[in-house]
């Protein structure tokens, strides 16, 4: 658990967008509805519409023709999850 006043990790300035988006999880599995609620330099914080669970990576889109970039699960709190840009240091 984390305590309220535990300090942000973030190293950029978290943005709110709150725009709707596609998680890819590639290969057959179809696309995902979700929502980016905020973005960071390194990651996003997104959850998904229909409340299905976000796979541990897959391609974030924001619409069907631009691609955000692949991103890994770092952490799951109900149906929200914060990612990870891959190749973010």
């Amino acid at each position: 658990m984390h305590s309220a006043d535990e300090q942000d990790r973030r190293v950029g300035k978290r943005r709110t967008v709150n725009v709707s988006a596609w998680a890819d999880p590639g290969g057959v599995w179809p696309v995902i509805d979700c929502r980016i609620i905020d973005l960071t330099p390194d990651g996003a914080r997104v959850t998904a519409a229909s409340g299905a669970e976000l796979p541990d990576v897959f391609q974030l889109r924001a619409d069907s023709t631009r691609v955000i970039g692949a991103v890994e699960v770092k952490w799951r709190r109900g149906n929200q999850v914060g990612v990870k840009f891959l190749g973010s240091a």
